[in-house]
């Protein structure tokens, strides 16, 4: 993906703008969400440190991010927006999202190598063909949103 923003006043946007069309192209990829698992999770054990985040894709967004780390700018990117990325993520794809970070990491890009191939795994995981119900949607309530 290749995008352009007004990054010489800040990243804000720029990262709010990816955020927002990945999340509702999954949402739009998801379709009736019909035969999906609809949950999904992955467990990350690195450098001292471990990830592990949660996902429901049962199109109600709700976000939790916890990390144990305090991190610096990188380059000119505030690391405080990864967590502004994930909630827009979360919000767009209506989705809940819930990412854990402890220990300390001492390099922060491998931080958040790690956070984007957890949730990628998760939301994976979650977006499978269940083969035990393949068409049947995953709710007591007969459907989301």
């Amino acid at each position: 993906m290749n995008a352009k923003g007004d990054i010489e006043v800040d990243y804000h946007h720029l990262v709010e703008d990816l955020a927002l069309v990945l999340g509702s192209t999954l949402k739009k990829c998801l379709g009736d969400y019909v035969g999906i698992r609809r949950y999904g999770f992955s467990i990350e054990d690195t450098m001292g440190g471990s990830i592990e985040v949660a996902v429901d894709l049962g199109a109600r967004p709700y976000f939790v991010y916890n990390s144990e780390t305090r991190f610096r700018l990188i380059d000119e990117l505030d690391p405080t927006l990864l967590k502004h990325f994930f909630r827009s993520f979360s919000d767009s794809a209506r989705m809940n999202l819930h990412i854990t970070q402890k220990g300390d990491y001492p390099l922060p890009l491998t931080t958040f190598r790690d956070m984007f191939a957890c949730v990628g795994k998760a939301v994976a995981m979650a977006a499978e063909i269940d083969s035990r119900a393949p068409n049947q949607l995953h709710t007591s309530k007969g459907q989301f949103g």
